[in-house]
């Protein structure tokens, strides 16, 4: 049941500054296509800030999602998964990352897994997998990442 504006009314009358929506159905999960059409109506009926989400991916679905809906703001998730520059392209920055840059940006995202002390080593790999991709050779490394069993060993692979 598709009941969005009625929550967001209560969650609005409850004092909330600023709401969010993710606009795909529990069915849906994780395909499928996020309905824009429910981040406008939230921002036809609310008096607070709107801050949509689903499908951005690049400035091209951040500046599209803007000009269709008109929330205020936007928040990434997938999107940024192994590419974390997403946030300064949409910001209008000419930012481009080679194999090399990429592999170090991760080892800095690895070096923020110990500083507070994740022990999630399966998340560590899973986000080793995303920013592996896109490069020459990307889906051997890829693979060999895939098969280790602890972040020393991702990190053998990665050199």
């Amino acid at each position: 049941e598709k009941n969005y504006l009625e929550v967001a009314k209560m969650i609005e009358k409850a004092g909330a500054s600023a709401i969010t929506i993710h606009p795909r159905t529990k069915i849906q999960g994780y395909s499928g296509k996020a309905d824009w059409d429910c981040i406008k109506v939230l921002k036809e009926n609310l008096s607070i800030p709107v801050i949509g989400n689903g499908d951005v991916r690049s400035k091209q679905d951040a500046d599209k999602m803007f000009e269709q809906v008109g929330c205020d703001s936007i928040m990434i998730a997938r999107g940024a998964l192994g590419n974390p520059l997403i946030f300064q392209k949409i910001k209008g920055k000419d930012v481009e990352i080679n194999k090399e840059a990429k592999i170090k940006m991760f080892k800095e995202y690895l070096k923020l897994f110990e500083k507070y002390n994740v022990k999630e080593f399966a998340q560590a790999k899973m986000q080793a997998l995303y920013f592996l991709k896109g490069f020459q050779g990307g889906a051997e490394l890829r693979n060999k990442v895939s098969r280790a069993i602890n972040i020393e060993e991702v990190l053998a692979i990665l050199g």
